[in-house]
């Protein structure tokens, strides 16, 4: 076979590069340019509906906000709005097949820095209201209590280093485990929504006034933020009573925390 002979492209190559750009480029080009047409209206079609949804109906106006996600920011404590409440003050976000979880901006306000992060074992089984993990500042703890029945399938390794995350991104890099629920529909026992916004409200306006009641100045002069160090004016007396009223299980739920390490004093 000649040089000539093996460089030559077969005809039916030719053929296909040339239908390309003559045939199929130039109709992809149409169809995308009336489908735009199709797309921005059926955008309109779907702002002019969910406009007249918003004036005539109680009832979207409520749930919008809550599909929305609003973040919160009450009196200097901060909630996410994509998560679930529970009484205890943990927070519960499900992601695919498993629910994220970690302590609201409560727990690490009033413990302070977070100097150790005990995480419980992957593969314990937990029930909802039991200890899960615990967070330490010098000889105070919180129990981070399980918000859904499941088995813990991840944990925060993280926070072995850098525990203080707990109280610079509690709801994000702060998570401490994975639980894999037994539940795959909603727990009836968690808030969200515009419901955890207002329960929210509510637990930081409980929380001042459990502290003021005992006399101490936990709010700004201007009445707008508790104080930046407020785990400071918080006496050991007035931790037994916030961490009883704020953070306390069920009566059958106080067992011992199923941590891999409860000393307070040793850096996890």
């Amino acid at each position: 076979m000649t040089q000539t002979e093996r460089s030559d492209v077969p005809w039916f190559q030719v053929s296909a590069i040339v239908l390309t750009f003559l045939v199929v480029l130039p109709l992809l080009a149409a169809v995308a340019f009336f489908a735009r047409f199709v797309l921005l209206g059926a955008v309109a079609v779907a702002m002019c509906g969910g406009l007249a949804l918003y004036l005539t109906s109680a009832r979207f106006r409520a749930w919008l906000p809550e599909v929305a996600g609003q973040d919160l920011d009450y009196k200097g404590l901060r909630l996410a709005g994509d998560v679930a409440l529970s009484p205890q003050h943990v927070w519960a976000r499900r992601d695919r097949d498993s629910v994220i979880v970690g302590s609201d901006d409560v727990a690490p306000t009033v413990l302070g820095p977070v100097s150790c992060v005990a995480l419980p074992e992957v593969g314990r089984r937990v029930r909802r209201g039991e200890p899960l993990a615990e967070l330490f500042r010098g000889g105070r703890s919180v129990a981070v209590r399980a918000p859904v029945d499941g088995v813990v399938v991840a944990r925060n390794e993280a926070l072995r280093r850098r525990p203080e995350l707990v109280n610079v991104e509690p709801y994000a890099d702060g998570w401490i485990a994975r639980v894999r629920s037994d539940s795959r529909g909603r727990d009836a026992t968690l808030q969200r929504g515009r419901h955890a916004r207002a329960w929210f409200r509510t637990e930081v306006d409980r929380l001042v006034q459990t502290l003021t009641g005992t006399g101490h100045q936990v709010v700004m002069a201007d009445g707008g933020q508790l104080m930046a160090q407020l785990h400071r004016e918080i006496d050991d007396e007035l931790w037994q009573r916030v961490s009883h009223g704020f953070f306390a299980g069920p009566p059958d739920a106080n067992a011992p925390s199923p941590a891999t390490n409860p000393n307070p004093l040793e850096e996890v």
